[in-house]
């Protein structure tokens, strides 16, 4: 069967990069929908090709699994023979999680749970024109296999008792926005590990007992990683779970927890990445910890702390900058469709464009993103660029317009 892309014209903001060149765990969502249609017998058409039933149609900005498509193309044989079909995904926590800023309607929901229609239509024989919208097809409703692992987490701190992760192979959410990115990249490490056939799993995992001796979680963890050609790891570096890629390089004391790290990228002395994606030949600093993250190639992230952030074609952060990644009261925002609007959770950090810079000396709020090109630096005058030749000893000295100078004490009754 033949299958069609429908272009939406979705570009990913800030960076302005058309939505099927979005690095999807380093290849390019294009790529991506491409494999998929072909592991499931699928032909995907040139663009321009006239649309003639019986085929599938595939929105442009619509990530979809493999074991989901597989299931879809299934029902296909018993949908109406004369009336176009439409993927309804039902009962699902991921889609739950992942719906804000899809412009989905969602059904039939729960606290943990919902339906929705998304963009993947079967049109019959004789169909010749574009698929109707959702909403007046016909459904083949799927509900997703997802084994939901429960995180008891302090109910203070996050304002709920537990995190409910969803592990499935059978996922799909449009990808509309930068904080869609974070999700869809998690999966794909995941399916990753996973979508694989069941009895190489089992002896990949048999050989991962062996090679560890003694079968401890640790060190199962570390031989469970999978490193390219060329990669040089310090010996006293930490993996466990990770994916590196082709010339990879981590440095001593490092450590790097079920994430992918691009060709030629380096992960240098006493860092630590967690649940990332770095793009090819990304750096991350000495010291630097890099938790839940994307990175386009050739990024630099070099600040002390970055969380769920998004990095740009040769973006840079620096040490002495702080994105800021949670808040307390509600749920971050961001700039959608040219309005704030709400990312359905409290924890987003910052998306910084392709080869813009964020300097020393300020913090950014959640969920802002920086555009192309921008470069953020401190106020010049919060920057101490004069100093006194000579002091008395024990003066207490503060910057004023770029220069330190003597504080000078206050005078009123009960200040110090």
């Amino acid at each position: 069967m033949k299958c069609h892309l429908l272009p939406t014209g979705t570009r990913i903001e800030p960076f302005g990069d058309a939505v099927g060149r979005v690095p999807i765990a380093n290849r390019e969502l294009a790529d991506w929908q491409r494999q998929v249609l072909a592991a499931c017998g699928l032909q995907l058409v040139d663009d321009g090709e006239t649309i003639v039933g019986p085929c599938l149609v595939l929105a442009d900005d619509l990530f979809i699994t493999r074991g989901l498509l597989q299931a879809f193309v299934g029902r296909c044989d018993s949908a109406p023979p004369s009336q176009p079909t439409v993927l309804l995904l039902r009962d699902s926590a991921q889609l739950k999680q992942n719906a804000a800023l899809q412009g989905l309607q969602l059904e039939h929901q729960d606290d943990e749970r919902a339906s929705a229609r998304l963009p993947l239509w079967f049109l019959p024989a004789g169909a010749s024109a574009e698929p109707p919208p959702m909403e007046d097809c016909q459904a083949i409703e799927i509900v997703p296999k997802e084994k939901l692992l429960r995180l008891p987490v302090p109910e203070h701190y996050f304002g709920q008792s537990e995190l409910l992760v969803p592990l499935t192979q059978q996922a799909a959410m449009r990808i509309r926005h930068w904080a869609h990115l974070l999700a869809v990249n998690r999966l794909a490490w995941a399916l990753d590990q996973l979508d694989r056939p069941r009895w190489r799993l089992w002896l990949s995992l048999a050989w991962a007992l062996l090679r560890a001796v003694i079968p401890t979680r640790r060190r199962v963890l570390q031989t469970t990683s999978r490193v390219g050609k060329g990669c040089e790891v310090h010996p006293t570096a930490v993996l466990e779970g990770a994916i590196l890629e082709d010339g990879a390089k981590v440095g001593p004391f490092a450590v790097v927890r079920f994430s992918r790290v691009g060709k030629g990228a380096w992960v240098q002395g006493h860092a630590q990445v967690t649940l990332s994606v770095l793009g090819d030949k990304t750096l991350v600093s000495a010291g630097s910890t890099v938790n839940l993250c994307l990175t386009w190639p050739e990024a630099s992230a070099s600040q002390i702390l970055m969380q769920l952030c998004v990095l740009g074609r040769r973006a840079i952060t620096t040490g002495g900058g702080f994105t800021m990644d949670m808040r307390f009261d509600r749920d971050v925002q961001v700039v959608h469709q040219g309005r704030p609007q709400s990312v359905g959770t409290r924890f987003l950090g910052a998306a910084v464009g392709h080869d813009a810079v964020l300097g020393t000396g300020f913090w950014l709020a959640p969920g802002r993103a920086i555009p192309n090109g921008a470069v953020v630096i401190r106020h010049p005058d919060q920057v101490v660029r004069k100093v006194p030749a000579s002091v008395e000893p024990g003066t207490l000295l503060v910057p004023q317009d770029g220069r330190l100078v003597p504080l000078e004490p206050k005078s009123g009754p009960g200040e110090d």
